[in-house]
């Protein structure tokens, strides 16, 4: 279901792009261009070792052994490349290639981010809610950003499926079950949320370099 998901999300992307006088590879997705994929896989690699750097000082930790080996994170990762492929169907594809015509291309990364932040808000409430909207805006202007910057929607994909599952499944630093466990070497600070912090700063910076880097972020 998954796989005929994400294919039929390619192939309505592909003829609504058409149909609206777009070039037939948009989207960068053809196969030539896969390589892309790595690329996103080797930023996001960059962006949860920053996130985990930034961490530190606020409050110290190591990794110990965890509860899942790498065969469940080999299913994990399939996983999160079907469904993380068909968010950025959905998010980054067409519906950002067609803002970005009418609109500055600043505006229409923040739409785009804005609603990627409120379809993960379903079932949450208070404080959870804002944090969660914060953490997948931010994340979502960065996705943006390497899609305008590589015209490579694979860059995006491989971004977004890595850094999934490096945060919930290998690293932990979500608190779901992982191949590593974070240990505090003292007890969380509890009057500011620490790894809020370090994940809204280091995603800020990646979106400034980013920003600086894209030249005219206009064409695709």
């Amino acid at each position: 279901m998954g796989i005929a998901t994400t294919l039929a999300l390619v192939w309505l992307n592909r003829k609504f792009l058409l149909k609206d006088g777009f070039p037939g590879n948009a989207l960068g997705l053809s196969l030539h261009q896969s390589p892309w994929f790595l690329a996103g896989g080797l930023i996001a690699i960059i962006y949860v070792g920053l996130i985990a750097g930034a961490l530190w000082p606020l409050t110290p930790f190591h990794w110990v052994p965890g509860t899942i080996t790498g065969g469940n994170v080999a299913w994990r990762f399939a996983e999160y490349f079907g469904s993380n492929f068909t968010e950025e169907l959905m998010f980054r594809g067409y519906l950002l290639l067609i803002l970005r015509r009418s609109l500055a291309s600043g505006r229409a990364i923040l739409i785009v981010s804005l609603l990627f932040g409120l379809f993960h808000l379903p079932g949450l409430s208070g404080i959870v809610a804002l944090n969660m909207i914060c953490t997948t805006a931010l994340f979502s202007c960065i996705l943006c950003l390497v899609f305008i910057k590589t015209r490579s929607l694979w860059t995006a994909v491989g971004m977004h499926v890595v850094g999934n599952t490096l945060l919930h499944r290998v690293l932990g630093m979500s608190g779901e079950e992982s191949v590593f466990r974070m240990t505090f070497v003292k007890r969380p600070p509890t009057r500011y949320d620490a790894g809020l912090i370090a994940y809204v700063v280091v995603s800020l910076v990646t979106i400034i370099v980013l920003i600086r880097t894209a030249g005219d972020s206009r064409r695709t």
